[in-house]
């Protein structure tokens, strides 16, 4: 049982899509331009050092901030961008001095005019997917222990359906008849229903017991409709 669980786990694991099934990574080069040089780095709000600086990041959108004091005033460069997963995203601070500034007085800003993408409705559907796919390997671990009281009411169920077929075969033919006690013979429908459901629960003979749980359990849980 521990194997096929393990087994079972490893080929859940295994149909994630490989960008889904580890954790994922991006990474934003920062590059300074004249005076943008040394100039503080914020990204979503955090500091994270001076310019240049290449900064670790989940894929998503996000906020940057470069402020450099030119001339005595401070001067703001913002940028939203997205990045996407496993990718480098390079972006170019250009910072324009205190005369070109729209006050001399205060915080001049420089603000690209790159758009804010709008999120993949194909990548939200696979990470739906993707969890749905652990839900449902959690369910099925926890419910092929549970799997042995069914087992053993198959069984239960099934000898008696043989035992009051086999009863109903000797009531017609007698206790000498061979067919009676391997559930042959001549017998009743309701009889032959019943032995025969109970029969077909437990015997797909060929199955091993861990088989059999695998398929009870995959019953109780559905597997989730895999996006296109």
């Amino acid at each position: 049982m521990t194997k096929f669980i393990a087994f079972l786990s490893t080929a859940l694991l295994c149909a994630l899509p490989p960008s889904l099934a580890i954790a994922q990574q991006a990474m934003v080069k920062v590059a300074c331009v004249g005076l943008a040089k040394e100039g503080l780095v914020r990204l979503n709000g955090q500091v994270k050092g001076n310019c240049p600086i290449d900064v670790g990041v989940k894929p998503g959108n996000h906020v940057l901030t470069v402020t450099q004091n030119i001339n005595g005033a401070p001067v703001v460069y913002t940028s939203k961008f997205f990045v996407g997963a496993d990718t480098i995203k390079t972006i170019d601070v250009v910072l324009p001095d205190k005369k070109a500034s729209s006050s001399r007085t205060g915080t001049a800003t420089a603000t690209p005019t790159e758009p804010m993408p709008q999120a993949d409705p194909n990548l939200i559907a696979r990470k739906r997917y993707a969890a749905q796919l652990e839900e449902r390997k959690r369910n099925i671990s926890t419910c092929l222990p549970r799997y042995a009281d069914v087992w053993r009411q198959l069984q239960q169920d099934y000898a008696e359906a043989k035992r009051v077929y086999n009863a109903g075969c000797v009531a017609v033919w007698g206790p000498g008849d061979p067919d009676c006690g391997a559930g042959r013979g001549a017998n009743t429908p309701e009889n032959w229903r019943r032995y025969s459901d109970a029969k077909e629960k437990i015997s797909e003979q060929y199955l091993s017991y861990d088989q059999h749980a695998e398929m009870w359990c995959a019953k109780q849980f559905p597997a989730p409709i895999e996006p296109n």
